[in-house]
Parts: C-alpha cells; sequence; structure tokens
C-alpha cells in the first residue's frame, strides 16, 4: 500500500497529460483547446496536474523527456526570479 500520494502508480489520466504535452504542437489549434477536448478538463487543472506530475518519479519513467523539459523551465523560472534581471536575457525554448 502506498504510504504517500505520490507513491502511487500513474493512472491514465496522468499519462494521456504527459502525451498530450509530449505532442501538443503536433494538434491542430490552440494548446488550450485541445487541453479542453481532449483531456476534458480546464487548462489550469492541466497545468497544476503538470506540475505535481514533473516530480514524480514514474511520471519520469513514462516520459523523461517531458519531465526533464517541465523540470528545466521551472528551474529556469526561480532562476530568473531569484536573480532578477541581472542575467542576460536567454530565449525559452
Amino acid at each position: 500500500m502506498p504510504s504517500r500520494p505520490d507513491d502511487r502508480p500513474l493512472r491514465d489520466e496522468d499519462r494521456r497529460i504527459l502525451d498530450f504535452e509530449a505532442g501538443w504542437w503536433t494538434r491542430p489549434g490552440p494548446k488550450t483547446v485541445g487541453i479542453r477536448r481532449e483531456l476534458h478538463m480546464s487548462a489550469s487543472t492541466y497545468y497544476r496536474r503538470l506540475r505535481l506530475l514533473a516530480d514524480r518519479p514514474e511520471a519520469f519513467t513514462h516520459a523523461p523527456l517531458v519531465v526533464m523539459r517541465l523540470r528545466s523551465r521551472r528551474t529556469q523560472r526561480r532562476r530568473e526570479r531569484f536573480e532578477g534581471a541581472a542575467l542576460p536575457h536567454q530565449p525559452r525554448r
């Protein structure tokens, strides 16, 4: 039995979120429309769930490139927030 909520295996919905994030740009239309149409959730719920999934080892096992990209973006945003504009601007990927 899992001792923490994060110890539970990925649900099918979690896998669909990670799979959508892996290739959303290949689908027609805006990302938010795809989130609503394909995942049946609001964009805010999607991004909240994605942030939580970025810390889960099971998510990394399922979609390592997506999780590494999410973690990298989070680190970059934290760095920008704490170090401010002293760093030269680097475009986000």
